[in-house]
């Protein structure tokens, strides 16, 4: 991807904060899967609000999101990651 894109996209390995991301509804805009590990980024378009998001996951701050839509989400990614 070129600098500008790389600069409009957020690449997200922990799946808990993936499925976080999903179920705020942050458009997810593919799965990359990294070849040195077995790990798989998950890419999804950034903006200051996804920013905030990401921040406030790792600080390990309270969100407030629909607790089966979150599972849901995450069994979603899940399968998703078995694909690739």
């Amino acid at each position: 991807m070129n600098n500008k894109n790389e600069n409009s996209i957020e690449k997200v390995s922990d799946l808990g904060l993936a499925s976080l991301l999903v179920t705020l509804k942050v458009e997810m805009v593919g799965l990359e899967k990294i070849d040195s590990a077995p790990r798989i980024n998950f890419i999804f378009k950034k903006d200051a609000w996804v920013e905030q998001i990401i921040k406030d996951y790792w600080n390990d701050k309270q969100l407030s999101v629909p607790v089966q839509t979150l599972f849901n989400n995450r069994k979603a990614l899940i399968n998703r990651m078995r694909a690739v």
